[in-house]
């Protein structure tokens, strides 16, 4: 467990955000340079099978991720998105770009914060490389660093070390959401706004299981700057710790070589058709804060 002792906005608890994280180390796999999202783009002559099969296609990623907050006790929060991650496959390498398509948590004081469809879809792409050297059960996966940031451009290149703006004034922070405020805006239990900018930066490993899909932990660094909020007590700080031993994720295919969630037949699969059907795929973790215990200590 990584320890944390930072002030932190209310509405980052609530989305179980750790607000003063160390940045992250950087990855070790080399910059990559992304084009266009096209499942064509296997490079002539390369063997997209040399792994004994060819992962291109349409995924799901469900990622259950766990927060502990002290507020009096240790309480553990509970952050659950579903992705949809087109993967291109190039021998060993797995290309994947991933749109959020949906976010929910666990309530806090019993109070729930809402991410609204619009934060996602202004997000744009996240894009990395995988790699899966293998095929089966138990083949190993390990995947690159993706970087998602909302309210956020980061013009040097270098998004995931990139130091955060201060304050509204930052040339880097945009209204990617279009409400008028900087940032995005963040709904705090339907009584609150905070207006913010945030990066999270993650990456995960795990294996293929037996009926394809992969499945594994995950580590997550988040970074949240308030700019503003519409009542004062959004910005109430509370210590928190990023429960990285309690993350999971699973990536399940779901075109039609896998789950076929193409409901209207145009060849897709679209973030609405995922979350339409995410419960056949989704076993979201409750909260439990005994994972907490000692997180004070």
């Amino acid at each position: 467990m990584v320890r944390l002792t930072g002030p932190l906005s209310f509405i980052v608890v609530a989305l179980g955000l750790a607000a003063c994280e160390p940045t992250p180390m950087p990855s070790g796999f080399d910059a990559q340079t992304f084009d266009s999202v096209t499942t064509d783009a296997v490079a002539p002559g390369s063997d997209a099978t040399a792994t004994g099969a060819d992962l291109s296609g349409i995924w799901v990623l469900v990622t259950d991720w766990s927060t502990c907050v002290a507020i009096g006790d240790e309480i553990e929060l509970r952050n659950y998105e579903l992705s949809r991650v087109e993967i291109v496959q190039d021998g060993m390498q797995l290309r994947e770009f991933r749109q959020d398509c949906s976010i929910s948590n666990t309530p806090i004081l019993g109070m729930t914060t809402v991410v609204p469809l619009v934060v996602l879809q202004t997000a744009g792409l996240m894009k990395s490389s995988a790699f899966f050297p293998a095929h089966g059960p138990d083949a190993p996966y390990t995947g690159g660093v993706e970087v998602q940031a909302w309210g956020l451009n980061f013009p040097s290149g270098n998004p995931e070390t990139e130091a955060m703006p201060a304050d509204a004034n930052d040339p880097r922070v945009v209204d990617s959401d279009g409400d008028g405020h900087p940032g995005v805006t963040l709904k705090v239990g339907g009584v609150c706004d905070l207006y913010a900018v945030q990066r999270a930066v993650m990456e995960r490993t795990g294996k293929m299981n037996s009926d394809g899909s992969l499945s594994g932990e995950a580590t997550r660094h988040v970074m949240q700057v308030a700019l503003g909020a519409s009542q004062g007590f959004c910005a109430q700080p509370f210590a928190t710790v990023s429960n990285q031993i309690s993350n999971k994720w699973k990536l399940l295919r779901v075109d039609k070589q896998g789950m076929n969630l193409d409901q209207d037949g145009d060849g897709d699969v679209s973030c609405s058709e995922i979350v339409q059907n995410q419960a056949v795929f989704t076993d979201w973790t409750p909260p439990d804060d005994s994972r907490c215990a000692g997180f004070k200590q």
